[in-house]
């Protein structure tokens, strides 16, 4: 009727930007940001067109509230917006105007248009040679256009409207019928017609089980379990159908069906975005999108991974030389690598070429599809692939074409990044269509894709708020008050639709299992749909008096089986072991780690056990830790064995950044230390480190006399336990000794928050059996050693310097000088902590704790 042909999203967004760069060639707004909003513009005029509206009159009206905004609007910053947004608003008519004009000249057009060119030829379709009997059947809701198109039609007297309705549409004003009751009052044919086609069928007996079940994975595990038990089973699921009310469920529903599912009919696709071979392409494009933004054009390591991780590329690589690259990588924690590093490691553990996915980009977009597609060939031509690796592939090589082509025609892509975002653009409308028999086996489909439909059997999934209903989010520029002044769909309107498609699949169903996810959440999951309860409540009045209807909440079977906390027999071999542990030395870190759990202890210090190293591509907190005391280190070693002097302070302050910045240099591998969160940390070292610099300061021209004693110095004991037969090596190493008021301090450095309250003993006995006074057994330790090692005879005081609350200043054990009793009393303790760890009839017994943290 309407004598276009109807253009593809996609080409219409070409086809859109052609049309914004002729209206504002000075226009720098690329095509890649263009489609972010052109999208939701162009739904926008394809519901202006499906339902008649006049464009020029909604347009300025959007645009006179818009100027009303930005006249009484007294603040200056959002005033400015809002005038910004008005220029914009007032391009839409211009849009508008040029597109459908450029479109009807190509005889095309989106699918509004085409209804809108119908509807104008309407008269002479029926009265120029047009069929002579039209039957309209199973319609519900129609845009103006269409019903418009459907009165012209009626005005003949050979045509006729089914609309399979139910006697409950029409009862206590629900909703659901509001559309045909609509048309019954206005439509002239229901004058001299009565509406056809309305039974009785919701009344009629039929069992319906709401289920609801913890998030939908359980949802899904329930759908199986209840195709296992079916009576429908002996018919192969002939009348069974499932119906997925969040589509995106389908590849864990195929995972989920029992075996003895025979056949399937799947009447919607699988995005292809939801494939394994998108994360793979994904990668490569970041590959080189981040390339791009890193110094020397280098490629990232943590990039090369997510590449060679991937499944997809297992017939390339060999997996076990690749693993040993990383491993060896780890070690050096090498982040960039440069094409000649990367090329002589590519020919180490890639079985199958690979050199033109890296080297060989000169991010020309024609290159760059070229390297794709000769990528997809080499899948094809080099490994065995199934039958939906081998479809996926070829979709993938279809819009990579298609993207070739888009290139040719318009050129809209001006490098990869445009590219990209095209990619994705296309990739989100692609789906992989199943192919199988309609009339037999198990029906798997969308609530849209069940128009129409009837089964004796009826699983729907997702029957919860937001989902069925959709809920009220609409992507597009036109406010709800202006779309309900001039007739557009609302939410309101598509929840009406829903209420529609979901009742008229119950109307001939026997058996109905209605799934929704119970699992309460701050995001309004858990919350069944308003349908079950509209179903409950129809029932309670009588108005469904066959109607079996329960409710069940299912729980995943759990089994009672308690942890047991496990324990490790101290052997002779272990004993050996434990033995040797103590020639080698004991230190603060290790002892804490013991009190903490003994388990721990035994898998780090007896197994060797460490934490799994990772790549860091940002600086780590044992790293940040590092470079501050090597900082400090170097800064202040020049004053070793000397009071400073306020000369000696306003030196320090001025080399602190290039010592930091030397300091990243050698403990961080990152060439780029200079932008994103690796800037951050270098400022907040850098900072911290002037903050400690500017109170010594204070504490200098305040009078007080600090001299510096040694840095960075080794302590290390022989220490003798009664009851032991041998001895115990204690080391461990001071941060910084120095001498204030005649007293020496042993000070540790942390770059993390210490409080007072952690340097606080009440009881001795506790210092042993909690981890929280890990901080008063570490400087207690060092005061002991350095007594025992250097000068049994001064005053000393051992504490924290925390860079995170210096303002606190020196946080001393107790708050005071140790004294001997303190180091007794502390003796005491180590002596019973290193005699239960040395104890034959004491296993290493695991505690419950939060976390793991081996320290």
């Amino acid at each position: 009727m309407s004598g276009l042909q109807l253009i593809d999203h996609t080409s219409l967004l070409f086809e859109f930007y052609r049309v914004h760069k002729s209206l504002y060639p000075h226009d720098t707004e690329r095509f890649d940001s263009f489609i972010r909003w052109a999208g939701w513009l162009l739904r926008d005029f394809n519901e202006i067109d499906c339902n008649l509206v006049k464009a020029s009159d909604i347009f300025s009206y959007l645009s006179d509230l818009k100027r009303i905004d930005v006249q009484f609007d007294a603040d200056e910053v959002r005033s400015a917006v809002s005038a910004n947004y008005l220029n914009f608003i007032q391009k839409f008519q211009h849009y508008y105007n040029a597109l459908t004009s450029v479109l009807k000249e190509q005889k095309i057009g989106y699918q509004g248009m085409l209804f809108k060119e119908a509807e104008n030829h309407i008269f002479s379709y029926l009265h120029n040679g047009s069929p002579k009997k039209h039957v309209l059947v199973g319609f519900n809701a129609l845009n103006r256009a269409e019903e418009k198109i459907f009165n012209s039609l009626l005005s003949v007297p050979e045509n006729n409207v089914y609309w399979d309705y139910d006697a409950y549409y029409f009862k206590n004003n629900n909703s659901i019928g509001s559309f045909v009751n609509k048309y019954l009052k206005e439509w002239p044919y229901f004058r001299s017609n009565k509406i056809k086609w309305v039974g009785n069928y919701l009344a009629e007996p039929k069992e319906i089980h709401v289920l609801g079940s913890p998030l939908d994975i359980s949802q899904i595990k329930n759908v199986g379990a209840l195709l296992e038990i079916s009576a429908d089973k002996v018919n192969n699921y002939q009348n069974t159908a499932i119906i997925l009310g969040d589509e995106n469920l389908l590849p864990v529903v195929l995972n989920s069906l029992p075996k003895d599912v025979k056949s399937i009919n799947i009447t919607m696709g699988i995005k292809l975005s939801n494939t394994g071979f998108t994360e793979l392409f994904d990668r490569i494009f970041k590959l080189h999108l981040n390339r791009l933004k890193s110094r020397d054009l280098q490629f990232l390591f943590r990039d090369l991974v997510a590449l060679f991780d991937q499944n997809c590329l297992s017939g390339f690589i060999d997996i076990l030389l690749w693993e040993k690259f990383k491993q060896e990588n780890l070690k050096t924690n090498k982040l960039y690598f440069n094409e000649n590093e990367l090329k002589t490691n590519l020919d180490r553990f890639t079985k199958l070429p690979l050199d033109f996915l890296f080297f060989k980009w000169d991010n020309g977009v024609n290159r760059i599809l070229e390297i794709f597609l000769h990528f997809i060939e080499s899948f094809e031509k080099h490994l065995t692939l199934g039958i939906l690796d081998k479809e996926y592939l070829f979709r993938f090589k279809n819009l990579f074409r298609q993207l070739s082509y888009y290139h040719e025609t318009y050129g809209y892509f001006n490098d990869l990044k445009g590219l990209y975002k095209t990619f994705l653009e296309l990739l989100a409308q692609e789906t992989l269509p199943f192919k199988g028999e309609p009339l037999s086996g198990l029906q798997i489909m969308g609530m849209l894709e069940s128009r129409a439909l009837d089964f004796e059997n009826i699983i729907i999934t997702s029957v919860n708020e937001g989902v069925l209903p959709a809920g009220k989010s609409v992507s597009s520029f036109l406010p709800f008050d202006i779309r309900v002044a001039f007739g557009l769909p609302t939410y309101k309107e598509k929840d009406t639709i829903y209420a529609y498609h979901f009742f008229r699949l119950l109307q001939r169903a026997k058996k109905i299992h209605l799934l929704y996810n119970a699992e309460v959440s701050n995001f309004g999951a858990g919350e069944k749909s308003r349908f079950i309860t509209q179903l409950e409540v129809a029932k309670e009045s009588g108005l469904f008096p066959e109607l079996l209807l329960n409710n069940i909440i299912s729980q995943p079977l759990f089994q009672a089986d308690f942890l047991e906390l496990r324990q490790i027999e101290k052997t002779v071999h272990l004993e050996s072991i434990l033995e040797g542990l103590a020639k080698n030395g004991f230190s603060p870190s290790a002892l804490n780690l013991f009190i903490r759990n003994p388990f721990d202890f035994y898998k780090r210090k007896v197994l060797k056990l460490s934490e799994l190293e990772e790549m860091e591509d940002s600086v780590a907190q044992k790293t940040f830790g590092t470079i501050i005391h090597d900082a400090l280190h170097m800064l202040y070693t020049p004053y070793v064995a000397k009071f400073l002097v306020l000369a000696d302070i306003l030196n320090i302050e001025s080399n602190i950044d290039n010592e930091v910045n030397n300091q990243f240099i050698k403990h961080f591998a990152s060439n780029n230390i200079h932008s994103g969160r690796n800037y951050i940390g270098f400022m907040v070292a850098k900072k911290y480190i002037h903050n400690f610099v500017h109170y010594e300061k204070n504490e200098i021209q305040s009078g007080k006399a600090i001299k510096i004693l040694a840095l960075e110095e080794p302590l290390k004991i022989e220490h003798r336990i009664p009851g032991l037969e041998f001895p115990v090596i204690l080391n461990g190493r001071a941060d910084r000794i120095d001498q204030t008021e005649g007293i020496t301090r042993i000070v540790d450095y942390k770059t993390g928050k210490v409080a007072k309250s952690e340097l606080i003993l009440k009881n001795w006995e506790d210092l042993i059996l909690d981890e929280k006074n890990s901080k008063s057994l570490q400087v207690l330790f060092y005061a002991y050693l350095y007594k025992q090692t250097i000068n049994h005879d001064t005053e000393i005081s051992s504490g924290i310097y925390s860079f995170k609350n210096l303002k606190q200043g020196f946080l001393q054990f107790n708050g005071t000088a140790i004294s001997g009793e303190d180091l007794q009393s502390f003796v005491t303790q180590l002596d019973l902590l290193i005699l239960t760890i040395f104890n034959k009839t004491e296993n290493f017994l695991e505690k419950e704790v939060d976390y793991f943290n081996y320290k």
